[in-house]
């Protein structure tokens, strides 16, 4: 860096953070291009963290809430559902292997997969 600063756990966090913030309370899909780069944005900040950095739990929970905002709906079709599931399933793993579980974490994931999703995810992570 040419300001000889490297971005830490929290530098990442608030890049992913903010990836979700402009459709926190959104339902349209208008809008489902600039989702996809947010996405993107915020997966890209996930991995490069990983890299450097080791992920807290303000990382899972904003990463649960990015993959909520900005995936297409579960009901968009079975593929879709499908897809929205093992992006869950992946940030989840690695929450769990990170020992960055939360209540809060789990709320939010829970939020985002529904009832169903939450209990498929929480059954497969112990069944390992």
């Amino acid at each position: 860096s040419p300001f000889n600063v490297e971005p830490d756990a929290s530098s990442f966090n608030q890049v992913i953070r903010a990836c979700s913030a402009p459709w926190t309370k959104s339902t349209t899909w208008s809008d489902a291009l600039n989702r996809g780069r947010a996405l993107d944005i915020a997966n890209d900040a996930y991995s490069k963290m990983k890299a450097v950095s080791r992920p807290d739990a303000h990382t899972y929970v904003h990463m649960f809430r990015a993959l909520s905002c900005l995936l297409p709906p579960a009901g968009t079709s079975d593929e879709v559902g499908l897809q929205r599931l093992q992006a869950y399933k992946t940030v989840f793993h690695s929450c769990c292997i990170d020992g960055q579980v939360t209540k809060t974490g789990m709320w939010t994931m829970k939020k985002g997969v529904g009832v169903e999703g939450f209990f498929d995810l929480l059954t497969e992570e112990l069944n390992g």
